[in-house]
């Protein structure tokens, strides 16, 4: 018969601070591992390996091991355990109760008060006397705790993650004041030695002050982030010097690009504080003159009330409402202009009527009537150009400009057409052409071929319908009254005729058209020409 070992889950192992007999072996049988009792370790002791970071040898955690429950109690929502040897917990610790007779307080609790031998944590719980039990306490590392080395004891231990500023090792606070900042400081350290050259002290900033016969020799640096006092005066920055040791009234800092710093110098509110202005006995009427180094005072030598006095003005006969007039380098009196007469690119020609304007021909302005045939963008209006009675003036897109025409109850065919641009193969673009509201499609002609071209009531069933695959027919209704593939660039007939509209709200003159290049080529443009015929005219709303 085959040797059985006592058995059960790794929670079933540790459950109620179960403690296997010594030489008692137990398997977990969820995580396949093995565990030997001692008599005293709850669940047994792992069988060649570590399970816990507490089962190696080079790491001890405050208050780590088991400590055994002798009775647990409670009074008035404390719950009260007597442990069976000091348990060593302190009062905030995190400990983990296992106990057979109440499991309801198994868990992570925290120590509220506690002796040598008992220790109290806080929960609802109905009052009962003291109970014996075969329960356990193990300590809980804190959260967020972590795991140092120390030189001292040669073991990793548990420790509070470092919290303050003040507990990181390039940071020395000292006196810290209200406003106070950080700065880096790069300190020298050295030794000093008496006067027979013997060590006395090593790694020690440079004294102030030595004893007779002692000396500092540095030996290296020490950085560190040192409180000081936050900055407020510009004699602390190291980029400004001040001269004399003083700012002066209203002075300011000016840049010294020779000495990299900022200096303190005179405010400019003066001509006299300028350093190319001299000023010698200023009197009244007196100018500034450049002399080619300085501005220099002196008295103003030309009468400046007169135009006469001026270099460039020469007066003849002045008469009363004249001007002057620049001609030949100088400013000269001329008569005022009063009429356009006397302008020597006007021509004023027969009797000025109401409605006359000035039209420039033969580089002067004449005098006539203003016709429609002036405007630019009105064609085949001359004198010598018959206008049957009743024509009306209508816009022609080919040669955009508005035309005479007799007006007419039925429409002309007419050709629209537009350019793609760059495709690859089955790539697929998008145009909103500008026709009718309604209209009915003649001919097609794509170049290159072949080309599929849709056209849609709306932009929104265009946009639905951009993501259909390119061997894949339309759905009926939605949107498309037009799907056509020339197989060349040659007009194609269409028969019979297909009838497409604008279904926006409000109506539009607008076709919306969707192109797929199926040539198996890149192009460089595609061009699509369409030959319609308006059957509908934009609603009055």
């Amino acid at each position: 018969m085959a040797l059985q070992f006592r058995r059960g889950t790794e929670a079933e192992r540790t459950a109620n601070g179960f403690i296997p007999l010594q030489g008692e072996p137990v398997y977990a049988t969820d995580t396949k591992k093995l565990y030997i009792g001692d008599g005293d370790t709850v669940g047994g002791n792992p069988v060649g390996y570590s399970n816990e970071i507490t089962d190696l040898a080079d790491v001890q955690l405050t208050g780590s091991g088991v400590i055994f429950i002798e009775n647990i109690r409670a009074v008035e929502n404390q719950v009260i355990i007597t442990t069976k040897t000091p348990h060593g917990f302190a009062t905030g610790d995190s400990v983990l109760v296992s106990t057979a007779t109440r499991p309801d307080l198994n868990g992570v609790r925290v120590v509220q008060s506690n002796s040598i031998s008992t220790l109290t944590y806080s929960e609802i719980v109905d009052d009962f006397g003291p109970t014996a039990d075969t329960g356990a306490l193990r300590y809980e590392v804190a959260d967020g705790a972590i795991i140092a080395y120390s030189q001292e004891t040669a073991t990793w231990g548990d420790q509070e993650f470092v919290y303050k500023i003040e507990d990181l090792g390039d940071v020395k606070i000292e006196n810290l004041q209200e406003e106070d900042i950080l700065q880096y400081v790069i300190t020298p350290i050295g030794t000093v030695r008496d006067e027979e050259s013997q060590v006395v002290l090593i790694n020690v900033e440079e004294p102030e002050t030595l004893e007779p016969g002692f000396t500092w020799t540095q030996t290296g640096t020490k950085e560190a982030f040192q409180n000081k006092q936050l900055v407020v005066s510009v004699d602390d920055l190291e980029d400004v010097l001040i001269y004399d040791g003083a700012l002066g009234n209203r002075q300011v800092l000016a840049y010294d690009p020779n000495l990299t710093v900022w200096r303190n110098t005179n405010y400019v509110d003066k001509l006299t504080d300028l350093s190319d202005v001299l000023i010698n006995n200023a009197d009244d009427q007196q100018i500034l003159s450049y002399n080619g180094t300085n501005w220099v005072n002196q008295t103003f030598e030309i009468n400046n009330f007169s135009l006469d006095a001026l270099t460039d003005v020469e007066l003849d006969n002045v008469e009363e409402n004249q001007i002057l007039q620049y001609t030949t380098g100088k400013w000269r009196n001329v008569d005022n202009f009063v009429s356009l007469n006397q302008f020597a690119d006007v021509q004023l020609s027969g009797s000025i009527e109401q409605g006359s304007v000035l039209a420039y021909a033969n580089e002067k302005f004449v005098s006539r009537k203003f016709r429609l045939s002036d405007l630019e963008n009105i064609n085949d209006i001359t004198e010598e150009y018959e206008i049957p009675d009743g024509s009306i003036l209508a816009f022609s897109n080919t040669e955009q400009a508005w035309k005479p025409q007799q007006f007419a109850s039925l429409s002309s065919r007419t050709e629209v057409f537009f350019n793609t641009g760059p495709m690859e193969d089955l790539e697929i673009f998008s145009y909103d052409l500008e026709c009718f509201p309604g209209f009915a499609i003649y001919k097609i002609k794509c170049t290159p071929a072949p080309t599929t071209v849709t056209m849609y009531v709306t932009n929104y069933f265009r946009d639905l319908d951009l993501s259909r695959a390119e061997d894949v027919l339309p759905i009926p209704g939605s949107g498309i009254y037009a799907e056509m593939t020339p197989p060349d660039s040659a007009y194609r007939v269409i028969t019979p005729v297909i009838y497409g509209f604008n279904d926006d709200v409000p109506i539009k003159n607008t076709a919306y058209v969707k192109v797929r290049n199926r040539t198996g080529y890149y192009q460089s443009n595609i061009e699509v020409r369409l030959t319609i015929l308006q059957v509908e005219q934009l609603p009055v709303y």
